[in-house]
């Protein structure tokens, strides 16, 4: 037996030991190559908000330049990501996510808010426009003093699948 068929023998060895065999090896390897393939990290303009999300997802150039949005972000299941950057808080942030949490519940059906942390609050709200209604399920997030909203929109798409898009949401 030469060298290399030595160290294959070794390497059985080795996975039979710790009840695997070579095929469920490469099926575990293979799922995660697919996996970690399977996801994207997309950052906003000012690089404080970063989004994990699937690779369905395609950076689009915004369409009104208002200087406030820093990402958006659509997928072919009609998802729409957006980050933007809504300006310097002018007040604590306890005050802050109260009138947030006001103005959340002052929009109109279906809004609902999250327990506020000491920089973060999650929320969600409809709206409509002509005869169709958008779900948004959003994120506000305080960094160093800039107050910054990262939504996932859809039409006919429940709060429960659009709050999956805002999972893995980092701020810097």
């Amino acid at each position: 037996m030469n060298k290399l068929s030595w160290i294959v023998m070794a390497s059985l060895l080795v996975l039979s030991a710790c009840g695997k065999n070579a095929s469920s090896v490469s099926n575990e390897a293979i799922q995660t190559a697919e996996e970690e393939t399977r996801w994207q990290t997309l950052t906003d303009d000012t690089g404080r908000v970063a989004l994990v999300v699937d690779k369905s997802f395609t950076v689009i150039p915004s369409a009104e330049d208002n200087g406030s949005t820093t990402l958006t972000a659509e997928n072919q299941n009609g998802v729409l990501l957006t980050v933007d950057h809504v300006g310097q808080l002018k007040t604590e942030p306890k005050q802050y996510f109260e009138q947030l949490t006001n103005d959340v519940k002052n929009h109109g059906d279906n809004a609902r808010v999250g327990i506020a942390t000491e920089n973060r609050m999650n929320f969600n709200v409809s709206h409509t426009e002509d005869t169709t209604t958008f779900n948004n399920s959003c994120l506000a997030t305080i960094v160093e003093q800039e107050i910054y909203t990262v939504c996932a929109t859809g039409t006919d798409i429940p709060f429960e699948q659009l709050d999956e898009h805002l999972k893995d949401v980092k701020v810097q």
